[in-house]
């Protein structure tokens, strides 16, 4: 995928919200499977660390992780190469989560499974563990800073909200200074969006530190001209026009988020009030709303 929000998305991670556990017999031997979030290999060591400490008296402590910058880690913990491990990887690759680890715990029953069975029960209990995990979709996310005067509050929080930056905190003093988080790769977009709206005052901070983060999936610009509508679509329906965005698709979950409201005479349209009425007149709302 790519990052440039005109035309796809950025790429999207699913990642755990919470542990999970499911058990798993098989001929007399039991595998207790525990899911846990982890954002690095040793993160994942310490959780494994942990369930053996809980479970001193079991076999084997067998584990993988998954991480969303493409490193893992799986360990059979003396079973027979192969046979642990990596069927438990194999089984969170099968869900799509990153940022993950899955420990998987056995008794031994007696009875020896063979390198197929093995391979199965670890990989059916670390499945069905997995199955029980909640989850959410995420993009990466930077943290930025934003500083501009009070009288360009209400360009800038436009920007702000139809670019999807997520605005986090604000210090004021002779101006505003506020924290945002956004999509990786939107921060060359955004300032122009910024400059576009200001004539050229305001801009993201140049010290800004990008930090990395997590940010929600459904938090991401859709349209390539959304911004510049909003900015300018109240300029364009005073002048007798219909702004009307260039691309396809509806806007109007963007339009209800502004707290601005664009009206014209001869058009019916009311925009940007939340639980707004639209009346289907405005040939903008025919297109982007359906009919």
């Amino acid at each position: 995928m790519t990052a440039d929000l005109g035309t796809d998305r950025p790429e999207a991670f699913l990642i755990p919200t919470g542990p999970a556990s499911a058990s798993h017999a098989e001929r007399g031997s039991r595998f207790l499977a525990i899911v846990e979030e982890c954002q690095s290999v040793t993160d994942g060591a310490a959780i494994r660390d942990v369930e053996r400490s809980r479970t001193h008296d079991a076999t084997h402590h067998v584990w993988a992780v998954r991480l969303a910058d493409g490193s893992f880690r799986a360990d059979d913990d003396g079973e027979p190469a192969g046979t642990g491990g990596r069927p438990i990887l194999a089984a969170i690759d099968s869900a799509g989560l990153v940022d993950i680890v899955c420990v998987v715990t056995r008794y031994f029953g007696g009875t020896k499974l063979g390198t197929g069975g093995l391979a199965r029960a670890y990989g059916l209990a670390a499945a069905l563990a997995l199955d029980k995990v909640t989850s959410r979709r995420v993009r990466r996310g930077e943290i930025r800073h934003v500083t501009y005067g009070f009288d360009d509050t209400g360009p800038v929080a436009r920007v702000l909200v139809l670019l999807a930056a997520v605005r986090e905190s604000d210090e004021y003093s002779e101006g505003v200074r506020t924290q945002i988080r956004i999509v990786a790769g939107t921060a060359d977009r955004l300032n122009r969006e910024l400059q576009n709206a200001t004539q050229g005052r305001v801009c993201l901070d140049p010290g800004s530190s990008q930090i990395p983060v997590w940010i929600s999936a459904e938090t991401c610009p859709r349209f390539s001209n959304v911004a510049r509508w909003v900015c300018t679509g109240a300029r364009a329906m005073d002048q007798g026009g219909c702004a009307r965005p260039e691309s396809q698709g509806k806007v109007s979950g963007w339009a209800e988020a502004c707290s601005l409201r664009y009206t014209k005479s001869s058009h019916s349209s009311v925009v940007a009030i939340p639980g707004m009425r639209r009346k289907r007149t405005c040939s903008f709302w025919k297109h982007c709303n359906g009919r």
